[in-house]
């Protein structure tokens, strides 16, 4: 019996540590191929443990096992699961409506949020792009400068600066923007400096 990814906690401080879970250790030959269900997975070479309920900063997966979600989904949930709260929230805005295309209306609640945060900014920083998603917010801030930098007559403005192997999101413009996984891809003309 192997464990899996796991994050161990020592007295002192946090540390990562590289283990594998029963039933998940790495596969070989055709690995997806032998990896159960019809979902393309987001890890190729083993079964990944399957969640089915998440509290607080914990997650169980089928087995009973509990993680701490260190990570929070990729810092998606770092007010931590299953807040009353927030689920209340959701399901009164679902009632309400779903979604409005954001070309076409907008909402009390989209202009109450943008109010909000206008009370916490520098003056001229008082209107807010709502997207969806961190990879949406890094692709729109692109084309929002590039859109500037054309309708002030610079085109030549194009060079993207960004911290080596930070995160981006997991879209192709998030990657254009840095390399995370060792080389970027280059499907522009483009350098680190």
């Amino acid at each position: 019996m192997t464990p899996g990814p796991c994050l161990r906690i020592s007295k002192t401080r946090f540390r990562r540590v590289e283990t594998w879970l029963p039933n998940t250790a790495p596969l070989e030959g055709p690995e997806m191929n032998r990896i159960p269900g019809n979902l393309f997975p987001r890890v190729l070479n083993r079964p990944l443990p399957v969640a089915v309920k998440a509290e607080g900063v914990w997650i169980e997966d089928d087995a009973g096992r509990r993680f701490l979600d260190a990570s929070g989904g990729a810092i998606v949930v770092n007010l931590g699961h299953g807040r009353r709260e927030i689920a209340d929230a959701v399901r009164d805005q679902i009632l309400s409506h779903h979604y409005v295309h954001p070309t076409m209306f907008t909402t009390p609640v989209v202009e109450q949020l943008a109010s909000a945060l206008a009370a916490h900014t520098p003056q001229g920083l008082d209107r807010f792009y709502f997207v969806s998603s961190g990879s949406e917010a890094v692709e729109t801030a692109i084309k929002l400068a590039r859109q500037i930098h054309l309708e002030a007559g610079r085109a030549q403005r194009f060079r993207l600066i960004s911290r080596w192997k930070s995160y981006h999101g997991l879209t192709l413009g998030g990657h254009l923007v840095v390399a995370i996984f060792g080389e970027s891809f280059h499907l522009t003309d483009r350098r680190h400096i």
